[in-house]
């Protein structure tokens, strides 16, 4: 059962990460399972292009040499890291306003925040896969062995995501707290308030236990 609500509640939260990318889906008339569908497309797409845009110029320049590149790449994955986590926090937890929604509803209220969090987690993440080839390509670069680098680089991009996605949770749940949020919140973010107003989006989940 847990899973399931998990699943549905993923699903609903999806909505709320980027509510430009979801009006543009929606105004190509997309709905219900063709919607989730393709803005999991969308994000995979995302991806691809990171990963070969940047993934090229980590093959071709020798990062063990050119400190200065790996150094920038990094940098700059972080502060896009840092944007997009801290707009998809806030756009989940906070512009949604969806909690009262699943009030109703015989939901676990564990569920609810995993389902949250995980979201944010899996759609940021197709935007620092290059962080990973960085790693990874540093340490094949510096002469290691190509298994140990995929090795070594891979915990070092799940210790870089852990501690860009910590940063932004405390960052966002603190600053949220503030009067200075609550007083200029609207002028940080995009959120389409049509996405609140559509009572819809939690349709199904009331329609599964009815």
């Amino acid at each position: 059962m847990i899973n399931h609500q998990l699943w549905q509640l993923m699903k609903v939260n999806l909505l709320y990460a980027n509510p430009q990318l979801t009006r543009r889906q929606r105004e190509k008339g997309k709905t219900g399972g063709a919607l989730y569908r393709s803005l999991m497309l969308q994000y995979g797409l995302i991806g691809v292009l990171f990963i070969f845009i940047f993934g090229s110029t980590m093959l071709v320049a020798n990062l063990y040499q050119n400190v200065g590149i790996f150094t920038n790449l990094l940098a700059l994955f972080t502060v896009l890291g840092l944007g997009q986590t801290i707009t998809a926090l806030d756009n989940v937890f906070f512009e949604s306003k969806d909690l009262k929604d699943y009030l109703p509803l015989p939901l676990n209220q564990w569920a609810v925040f995993i389902a949250k969090f995980s979201i944010v987690v899996l759609i940021i993440l197709p935007m620092e896969l290059p962080t990973w080839i960085l790693f990874v390509m540093g340490g094949v670069h510096s002469g290691r062995f190509i298994g140990i680098s995929i090795l070594v680089g891979t915990f070092m991009f799940i210790l870089f995501y852990l501690c860009l996605f910590l940063i932004c949770s405390v960052g966002i749940f603190s600053f949220a707290q503030t009067k200075v949020y609550r007083s200029h919140q609207k002028l940080m973010t995009f959120f389409d308030d049509r996405l609140i107003n559509d009572r819809d989006v939690c349709g199904h989940l009331r329609h599964e236990h009815r």
